[in-house]
């Protein structure tokens, strides 16, 4: 009896082994034809969730792949940091040692990407611009104006949200503007309504969530039943 649980203790320890090793492959193989097939200018990372991988493996489904880019361009913003999630992936162990994508499916992906306010400053065609967070939905952009040889600051309220993959910035009011002449004022708050094509992301956000945290402009959404390289179009 006493050998038959050292060789299970022994059995155990190699499949535990295996397991890691598996996953740490199967990691490193996906994220780097991610990487390839969506021209990314880094490496994405993939963790692979879930237990056991062996089990996923043989079954050929996985709970959850969460994949992280560090630093992509999306339209005009760069320095963008964007996760994504894949809840219920089919993926053969063909896929796996392949790196085939092309026919892998997710029941659910989530994607949630972070625009620094320095780098959505410097998409605006209005010069000497600060971003700051306004509330949870709202930013204040902040500017110095000229006329007449006075100087004004100003700063002005603007909501974003996002339809189509496209982000739109709307000029909602101006909240300061230390007496600034209405016309200069309205001229200003026009240049703040724009709207900018998310092209760049692993996924197309057809609807979703821009929300304040910090300073970064979060962009969030989901979708359901999607294909994996679909992802990368």
């Amino acid at each position: 009896m006493r050998k038959l649980f050292i060789t299970l203790a022994v059995l155990a320890v190699i499949l535990v082994g295996l397991d890691i090793g598996g996953r740490i492959f199967a990691e490193n193989k996906l994220a780097s034809e991610l990487g390839k097939q969506a021209e990314l200018p880094t490496e994405p990372t993939l963790d692979i969730g879930g237990f056991s991988f062996l089990w996923q493996v043989v079954d050929g489904n996985y709970e959850h792949l969460a994949l992280t880019l560090p630093n992509v361009t999306v339209g005009k913003f760069a320095d963008v940091a964007a996760d994504v999630d894949a809840y219920g992936v089919a993926l053969t162990i063909g896929d796996v040692v392949g790196g085939n994508i092309d026919s892998v499916t997710a029941q659910k992906v989530t994607v949630r990407a972070a625009v620094p306010f320095t780098s959505l400053a410097k998409a605006f065609d209005t010069p000497q611009i600060t971003l700051s967070a306004g509330d949870s939905s709202t930013l204040l952009i902040k500017s110095t104006l000229a006329t007449g040889g006075r100087t004004y600051d100003i700063t002005a309220q603007v909501s974003p949200t996002i339809r189509k993959n496209v982000l739109y910035l709307k000029a909602d009011k101006v909240v300061d503007s230390s007496g600034i002449p209405a016309a200069l004022a309205t001229r200003f708050l026009s240049g703040l309504t724009v709207q900018y094509p998310l092209q760049g992301l692993p996924v197309t956000i057809d609807a979703g969530q821009a929300t304040v945290i910090g300073d970064s402009l979060v962009l969030s959404a989901s979708s359901l039943d999607v294909p994996i390289g679909s992802l990368l179009q």
